[in-house]
């Protein structure tokens, strides 16, 4: 292999790895330590469209309470994803109003619809995360709202 192609590969490669490590950092991952502990706190700011507020790493906990507080703007979609498994793909299970204000399966309660918090204004939600790996956390703004999430659990 020449020593032009050797670098060509060694630069796609060093681009790839920056992508990567990119869209890792989109994100907060936060540990079960963290939340058994009562230190698990994301801020993200600027939501816009769609977006992956965290990532809470909730294996061997048996139940997960979350604050979301959001500041400038209002949301306008929340939604909560899970997966049983590290190998395994997130899963939509909340996303509509009525997902929030009709708790059922794993969502042990709600304070309302957490799809339309106000500027100001706080949520919360409690979900039962036995057999869970991880909860993933999305949320979307008609503008570019600040969202944190706060969680403990046992």
């Amino acid at each position: 292999m020449g020593a032009d192609r050797y670098l060509s590969v060694i630069a796609r490669s060093l681009l790839v790895l920056l992508i990567v490590l990119f869209a890792s950092l989109s994100h907060a991952d936060v540990s079960r330590e963290d939340i058994i502990a009562g230190k698990a706190e994301i801020t993200t700011s600027g939501v816009g469209a769609l977006v992956n507020v965290g990532t809470l790493k909730v294996y061997w906990l048996t139940r997960l309470m979350c604050e979301v507080s959001v500041s400038t703007a209002a949301l306008i979609d929340f939604d909560i994803l899970v997966r049983a498994m590290p190998s395994a793909s997130y899963q939509t299970i909340y996303s509509v109003a009525c997902d929030y204000t009709s708790p059922a399966g794993i969502l042990l309660a709600a304070s309302g619809d957490l799809t339309t918090i106000g500027p100001g204004a706080t949520g919360w939600f409690m979900l039962d995360v036995r057999a869970i790996d991880s909860v993933q956390l999305k949320a979307a703004s008609g503008s570019s709202a600040g969202v944190t999430v706060r969680c403990g659990g046992l």
